[in-house]
């Protein structure tokens, strides 16, 4: 079952709703996100670290050309999260809903199931990621969305064997959509290749988009500081999506104090 209801839609010009966009989280509380991470530098850290990512990619990608869902659980932190999405002047840029119960793939699932009760038309799509890859840019969002003009499915492979975006044309077909979802080895490197294969099997169109890297552990984390600390232009910084200010929160969280100030700035 999918009880998931969507209430009012940020505005958006009526010709551009074609496409949505769906961040699936939870909320930063200790102890229940990055949680391996927190294992090397304490669970207030990591959820900090979890906090920032998903803020950051709000404000990143909040000029997508469609409805943005944010899919939070649990559904009690919601009025946490606008708070957040006030204090960046971003709470008219998302919408926030509540995750399905089940496992990963049945919540994926039924968001993509409710995005498309209202848009079965040819050329509409939905485009889902998580919090764990923060350097996504709005570019590779948007090719996405491009490529699901002439194919089924969008993935984007993660190094450890599973994926940080997938996207789905319309029209949903539950008899083909639903086994990429249903009976997954979530959490495992299994993950891609059986959707590969799944996918394969069912005669759908993909197209896959350039690999990326989860932060899960802190040696994950150290690379991505390196990757951050290589922006070195205001050039790079400028197509990079505000990689300057995300390594300066990184680096504030890893070595002051755990409840120190706002960790980014408000939208302008």
């Amino acid at each position: 079952m999918c009880p998931v209801h969507l209430g009012a839609k940020p505005q958006v010009p009526p010709e551009r709703r074609l496409a949505t966009l769906g961040l699936m989280t939870k909320f930063w509380d200790d102890g229940q996100v990055k949680t391996r991470l927190g294992a090397s530098i304490g669970m207030e850290r990591a959820a900090a670290i979890h906090r920032l990512f998903v803020l950051h990619l709000c404000r990143a990608l909040s000029n997508f050309e469609g409805d943005r869902i944010i899919c939070l659980s649990p559904a009690t932190r919601h009025p946490r999260l606008r708070l957040e999405l006030q204090a960046l002047n971003l709470e008219e840029r998302w919408q926030i809903i509540a995750q399905a119960d089940g496992d990963l793939g049945n919540r994926m699932a039924c968001w993509f199931e409710l995005v498309f009760q209202g848009q079965q038309t040819e050329g509409s799509h939905a485009i889902l990621i998580g919090a764990d890859c923060p350097t996504i840019p709005l570019a590779l969002v948007a090719e996405a969305g491009i490529q699901l003009a002439s194919h089924d499915v969008v993935l984007g492979p993660t190094v450890d064997g599973g994926y940080y975006l997938i996207g789905i044309a319309a029209p949903w077909n539950r008899t083909r959509f639903r086994q990429l979802f249903d009976q997954m080895p979530w959490s495992t490197d299994r993950v891609m290749p059986v959707t590969r294969q799944r996918i394969a099997e069912a005669g759908l169109r993909c197209f896959e988009l350039p690999t990326y890297e989860d932060i899960d552990t802190v040696m994950e984390l150290d690379r991505l500081r390196d990757q951050l600390a290589a922006v070195d232009s205001p050039e790079r910084e400028r197509t990079a999506g505000g990689w300057h200010e995300l390594r300066g929160a990184i680096e504030s969280i890893l070595n002051g104090p755990v409840d120190g100030p706002p960790i980014l700035g408000s939208q302008s």
